[in-house]
């Protein structure tokens, strides 16, 4: 079984509408399944795609990318970034969510060399992207109180 700290960040795009019970699912899903496997991580759904960080013991996340790539939710799944990482960025909590209307990110690249248009994004973008996100949440406390797996924004209604 392999133990060591891995990641995997991908883009793809969305085949179901941009509301919040589609969204909750999808958390909802994962917030279930990621605590057992000890993996955190944090997915953004900006206009018709998803980005997506997941980070955990090896084993694990071998065992998630192909039920994630598989969903019918999603097509053009491409990884960007996949191996070894040498710590959690998102070890408090075990899935966040947010879309384009609670932290955009094309305002994050606005101005930068970075492409506006998440499809396009560089992994080393959407690293920075949630990274920067990772510091918000924790610095705001959006999703209030709480075990490590309600630390998430809350879906708009």
């Amino acid at each position: 079984m392999n133990n060591t700290l891995m990641h995997c960040l991908y883009v793809s795009r969305a085949l179901v509408p941009a509301d919040a019970a589609e969204a909750a699912s999808i958390y909802g899903s994962a917030r279930q399944r990621n605590p057992q496997l000890d993996v955190t991580g944090y997915l953004h759904r900006e206009g018709p795609y998803f980005a997506q960080y997941i980070e955990g013991p090896g084993y694990a996340i071998e065992q998630l990318v192909p039920l994630i790539r598989d969903d019918p939710r999603h097509d053009r799944f491409r990884i960007l970034s996949h191996g070894e990482a040498e710590t959690r960025v998102f070890g408090s909590w075990h899935m966040a969510f947010t879309d384009e209307g609670m932290n955009p990110y094309a305002t994050f690249a606005a101005g930068s060399a970075r492409p506006t248009n998440i499809a396009m994004a560089r992994a080393e973008d959407l690293e920075a992207f949630f990274r920067a996100s990772a510091d918000i949440i924790e610095a705001e406390n959006w999703g209030g109180p709480g075990p490590r797996d309600e630390k998430v924004m809350s879906v708009r209604q």
